[in-house]
């Protein structure tokens, strides 16, 4: 999961406001479509749970405080996310993650949330598998979002593995180059499950620094 940095919103959700009586049943198509084309832009092309690349057609647009929530504002641009299908509606609950899995469940761990940084709260292990220290949140990764469905935990561990392999030698330049790699988006995009690659890449350059300034302080 990846800190998402929200940006305005599209014009739809300010006439979406203005509207007397609007809510989520008086969208429009069209007025989705430029919704997920935000939102794709925002999180660079990637599930705002599970990092799982997202296109235009594929796109949901999530609701991260629940419409089912009486004070719901279900044109809040700050709780609006992109997400995938969640492993598609023919998946068994046991397969199924992300919202598809999630319902009407309410979430205290929230990627676009302006202060508290998501990436400082989830963790990633060698063999893909995703947790969080806290109870609570590591409840919502295994059970609410099941982000450790096999095929999101072999997605990530093939990415894990390809970067243990890459920095098992690199120097701190070619670790904060490949840390850009996969934050800075190449043509509108980021790499899938980059939160995990970056998790490791950032503690590996943390090992390396640290080297390295005990070799410079034995020095005579």
């Amino acid at each position: 999961m990846l800190r998402i940095r929200k940006a305005s919103p599209p014009p739809c959700i300010t006439e979406l406001k203005k509207t007397p009586g609007a809510d989520w049943s008086t969208v429009t198509g069209a007025q989705k479509a430029e919704m997920r084309q935000h939102l794709l832009r925002e999180q660079a092309g990637l599930c705002a749970y599970c990092m799982r690349r997202i296109h235009q057609g594929s796109t949901t647009v999530e609701h991260w405080a629940p419409r089912s929530e009486a004070d719901a504002d279900p044109f809040e641009w700050e709780h609006l996310l992109g997400v995938c299908d969640g492993g598609g509606p023919g998946a068994k609950p046991s397969h199924q993650h992300c919202d598809r899995s999630r319902g009407a469940k309410s979430l205290a761990l929230h990627p676009a949330h302006p202060t508290r940084d998501v990436e400082q709260v989830v963790r990633y292990k060698a063999d893909g598998r995703v947790w969080a220290d806290d109870p609570a949140h590591e409840r919502e990764l295994e059970s609410v979002l099941q982000l450790n469905v096999p095929n999101l935990r072999n997605g990530r561990r093939q990415v894990v593995d390809a970067v243990v392999a890459a920095a098992q030698h690199a120097t701190a330049t070619q670790l904060r180059t490949m840390i850009d790699s996969y934050t800075t988006p190449k043509n509108g995009l980021r790499a899938e499950y980059a939160g995990a690659a970056l998790y490791f890449l950032t503690r590996r350059l943390t090992q390396t620094q640290a080297i390295g300034k005990q070799k410079r302080t034995k020095r005579p």
